[in-house]
């Protein structure tokens, strides 16, 4: 994919990853989960990807410690 951002492979890591986080994990269908990307036209595939680097990260904070 390295330098075609207007297009998103589906496979099924796309599809767990947009039916989690847009659909509450509810099945839709692949052309309903590649319109939520179509609003950025060449850069869609960057959405898609930032957004899901976006989770990862969120779940690698570290967590908070409590001093004694």
């Amino acid at each position: 994919m390295d330098g075609r951002h207007d297009f998103i492979a589906v496979d099924t890591e796309f599809r767990k990853f947009v039916r989690a986080a847009h659909y509450r994990g509810r099945k839709v269908s692949d052309q309903t989960m590649l319109r939520r990307y179509e609003k950025w036209g060449k850069w869609k595939y960057l959405a898609y990807w930032s957004e899901l680097w976006k989770t990862v990260a969120e779940r690698l904070q570290p967590l908070e410690t409590v001093d004694n």
